[in-house]
């Protein structure tokens, strides 16, 4: 039985039964037979930047998923605080999903980055690189890209190349 993975812009009504297994070998992108070679060095990368409410919707799905219930409880600023203190998921959740629902799309292992800009500190999805020739000619089209805004819910935005050689390690 496969079941789709529905924007985390609906609501969820989803049973224990199809949450997914916490599995390093399912949700590790360079375990994966179509994961994109990457070189150790990158100083420019492809992507969408994620936003706050981007981060956020996804981590409380993430929750959501993991421990049903338990947020209804809260008051939105203990909402805050939980979804916030699994960033490091969250952030490992959502290439993990979008593979899950685009599977052609390229694997990379080194897939969510967190950029320093001026003022801020800044997420972002990471689609190509400069770091090998096949991270920097992966296959990509614009309904790709579309679809991807569309899935994680930045419409606004477009994706774009970004200079990610102030990328927090």
């Amino acid at each position: 039985m496969s079941v789709s993975h529905p924007s985390p812009i609906a609501p969820r009504t989803s049973s224990a039964a199809t949450l997914p297994t916490t599995s390093t070998s399912t949700t590790d992108a360079s375990s994966h037979p179509s994961c994109v070679p990457q070189g150790s060095r990158v100083t420019r990368a492809y992507g969408l930047h994620l936003d706050d409410d981007c981060v956020f919707r996804w981590g409380k799905d993430y929750y959501e998923r993991h421990y049903p219930g338990k947020l209804d409880k809260l008051t939105p600023e203990e909402v805050r605080e939980k979804v916030d203190s699994i960033m490091s998921v969250t952030t490992a959740y959502i290439p993990h999903e979008l593979y899950k629902a685009f599977p052609h799309l390229p694997r990379l292992r080194r897939n969510v980055l967190l950029i320093r800009f001026p003022r801020s500190l800044e997420w972002l999805l990471v689609l190509k690189d400069n770091s090998s020739k096949e991270a920097l000619h992966a296959p990509l089209s614009m309904e790709d890209v579309m679809r991807v805004k569309e899935f994680l819910g930045v419409r606004k935005q477009g994706a774009k190349w970004y200079n990610v050689s102030n990328r927090i390690e």
